[in-house]
């Protein structure tokens, strides 16, 4: 098993740099997010899919809404199973080679409240034929209790960021959520190894059996999901189990050489405008 937990290490992505070749970038602004933009139903619809919605901060962003009438206790016999309580939508992004995927996920005081359950993701998927082979490469936040997931009154609440390792599960990271501000996400193919950044930190590394088989490195799938808590046990504790996750600056890219050399630049960058 490779996968290894870092925390504290200040790098941005390679994005951050501006030396790269963009595949797409979704602002959240109106007009991006939509047709004819070539985002399509993954797994399940989500209640809500607006572009150019007004984020908490006044802002534009897309609002992924979560929606009690497609809870799993409430949906079609079709679909009614686990499965489709991830609820989102996917762009194809065809990238070979080394790329980079990132977007910035707004993270409400009130997720951090015991007596909710959130969790919103950003996907990507290589390029191996094989489902069963392919690694899926998430990270993104959840709040849940690990060990009671649908009871929002669970005594173990815990607000926290996680990634996917596709041979071992789920991971969570040892590192803070920032509450009532943008959150940012990073998944970096460096060619041996699927890094993830959280705002600014390299956080986590998939490599060796955990990264993608030879020939198959290459970038097909960017997904941006949430997930809907709602079913028949716990309709009495989650009445409502619609929420809304706000997504801005949604991007696939080609970094090239220069950018690499330009990482330790744009790490100050970012700490200096932080301050």
């Amino acid at each position: 098993m490779m996968n290894r937990v870092f925390v504290g290490v200040s790098v941005v992505g390679l994005a951050a740099s501006g030396a790269l070749a963009a595949t797409f970038f979704e602002s959240g602004a109106a007009g991006t997010f939509a047709a004819p933009s070539p985002w399509a139903q993954d797994r399940y619809a989500p209640g809500e899919w607006t572009p150019g919605a007004t984020d908490p901060l006044g802002g534009d962003a897309l609002r992924l809404g979560i929606r009690n009438a497609d809870r799993r206790n409430l949906r079609n016999a079709s679909f009614n199973s686990g499965f489709y309580d991830t609820q989102g939508r996917q762009t194809s992004a065809s990238v070979s080679g080394n790329w980079e995927v990132g977007g910035e996920l707004f993270i409400p005081g009130s997720w951090l409240t015991p007596g909710t359950l959130r969790r919103s993701d950003l996907w990507a998927r290589d390029n191996n034929p094989v489902e069963n082979d392919a690694r899926y490469v998430i990270v993104g936040f959840i709040n849940n209790d690990p060990n009671d997931g649908f009871n929002p009154d669970a005594a173990n609440f815990v607000p926290r960021f996680r990634s996917w390792d596709s041979t071992v599960g789920w991971t969570d990271l040892n590192v803070p959520v920032l509450a009532d501000q943008y959150n940012s996400f990073q998944i970096i193919n460096t060619g041996t190894s699927h890094d993830y950044y959280i705002n600014g930190m390299l956080v986590a590394s998939n490599g060796g059996a955990s990264y993608s088989d030879a020939g198959f490195t290459d970038l097909q799938t960017v997904f941006l999901e949430a997930f809907n808590f709602g079913n028949a046990d716990n309709a009495a504790t989650l009445t409502d189990s619609g929420y809304d996750a706000y997504w801005r600056n949604v991007y696939a890219v080609v970094p090239t050489p220069a950018s690499v050399g330009l990482l330790g630049l744009g790490g100050l960058l970012a700490a200096r405008r932080r301050r």
